[in-house]
C-alpha cells in the first residue's frame, strides 16, 4: 500500500528522474524476483499499470504534460546538437565548461573546493549565475567534480570506490540467506 501512494505521488508531482529510479528499481527486482514470486510480481505490475491508467483517465491533462515533455527532449538534444543552448539547459551548459575546465586542468585538477571559485572563467552564459544574482556552487555530477577538483587520479579513485560500491553490494546479494537477500538485492539495484 504504501508503495503505491509513493507511486501515485511520484506521478502526480511529476518528478522525471525519480520516476525513471523507481521504474529501474521495480524493473530490476521484477527480474530478481519473477521465478520466486510469479503472482506476487504479477499482482504488483497489474497494480502499477492499473493505477497508470486510471491517472491518465481521470487527468488527461497529466497525458499531454507529459508528451509535452517529451516533445521538450526532443527539442533540447537538438539544440545541443545545433549548439544552441539557452538558460532551460543550464545543467548542460555546467557539464561542457566543467568537462573543458577537466581538460585544462588534467592532471592535478583545480584544487579541493576550488570549482566554485574557477568556473566562472569558464563563463556563466547559460548557467543559474548568468544574471549576477545566483552563485553555481557544483557541476551536479559527482564524478565530474572530482575529476575537475582532483584531476584524472582523484577522478579514477572515485569511479573505483563507486564501482568497488556496486561489486561488493552484488557480493552481499548473492551470498546471504533468505531474508536478507532481498534487501541486499534492493542496495544493488
Amino acid at each position: 500500500i504504501i508503495f503505491f501512494i509513493i507511486l501515485i505521488s511520484l506521478i502526480i508531482i511529476q518528478s522525471k528522474s525519480a520516476l525513471l529510479a523507481l521504474s529501474v528499481l521495480i524493473f530490476l527486482i521484477s527480474i530478481g524476483l519473477i521465478k520466486r514470486y510469479p503472482r506476487k510480481i504479477l499482482f504488483y505490475i497489474i497494480g502499477i499499470i492499473t493505477i497508470v491508467i486510471i491517472l491518465i483517465m481521470t487527468n488527461y491533462k497529466l497525458l499531454d504534460q507529459y508528451n509535452n515533455e517529451i516533445n521538450q527532449i526532443a527539442k533540447k538534444i537538438e539544440r545541443i546538437d545545433d549548439g544552441r543552448l539557452h538558460v532551460n539547459d543550464s545543467r548542460i551548459a555546467l557539464y561542457s565548461k566543467t568537462i573543458k575546465m577537466i581538460s585544462d586542468h588534467y592532471l592535478c585538477g583545480v584544487g579541493p573546493g576550488q570549482w566554485k571559485n574557477i568556473f566562472g572563467s569558464y563563463g556563466l552564459t547559460n548557467t543559474i549565475g548568468q544574471k549576477g544574482k545566483k552563485i553555481v556552487q557544483r557541476p551536479h555530477s559527482d564524478i565530474l567534480w572530482s575529476f575537475a577538483e582532483g584531476g584524472i587520479l582523484a577522478g579514477f579513485l572515485y569511479l573505483i570506490f563507486l564501482f568497488i560500491l556496486i561489486f561488493y553490494s552484488y557480493k552481499l546479494y548473492k551470498n546471504s540467506k533468505h531474508k536478507l537477500r532481498l534487501f541486499y538485492y534492493i542496495v544493488f539495484s
